[in-house]
């Protein structure tokens, strides 16, 4: 998937000047099959998340860290005041040159950084919505394309309401091992 600046809707805003996350700390917390199974869609090995609570930030000392950015979508009937968060300085290209990130899907998540695709719950709901997202998540359980990430924005803003208005993130890594 080739997405970045240039791209229909492209609005690159990085959240943290240095977001490293811990795929060690990640793998132990997902490892629970029960937060699986409350959380998750599809079967995944790991998944990978703006969310800090899916992918933790990293120490300074770990060595096989995750490097990410998230960048904003624009999606239709995405109001503007959801793009102007106070989340950091519009960027026109990703950090060091797109060539040396891989664009590794869409996340859908709120003003905090929660994601609507892996922190919110599925509860009674999530055999249905199982049923019918899976085969739209990739290895990573992330949307695969942008037109499935502004659907499921939409729905995730009427599901989980206290934490709409959700925005569509496209998540670009370096140091993806697996």
């Amino acid at each position: 998937m080739t997405v970045g600046p240039g791209t229909p809707g492209f609005i690159c805003y990085r959240r943290a000047e240095r977001d490293q996350r811990s795929v060690a700390l990640a793998r132990a917390q997902w490892a629970e099959p029960a937060r699986r199974a409350l959380y998750l869609l599809r079967d995944v090995e790991q998944p990978i998340s703006f969310d800090k609570y899916v992918l933790p930030f990293a120490s300074e000392a770990e060595v096989d860290a995750l490097e990410l950015v998230a960048a904003v979508f624009s999606t239709p009937a995405m109001t503007d005041d959801a793009v102007v968060w106070g989340m950091g300085e519009p960027l026109d290209e990703l950090p060091g040159g797109a060539a040396s990130w891989t664009s590794v899907g869409f996340d859908v998540c709120d003003r905090s950084g929660t994601s609507g695709l892996m922190n919110c719950g599925y509860g009674g709901e999530g055999s249905s919505l199982a049923s019918a997202w899976r085969d739209r998540l990739n290895r990573y359980h992330l949307l695969v394309d942008l037109d499935a990430a502004a659907e499921l924005r939409a729905l995730t803003d009427l599901r989980v309401m206290e934490h709409a208005p959700f925005l569509v993130y496209g998540i670009f890594c370096r140091g993806l091992t697996w």
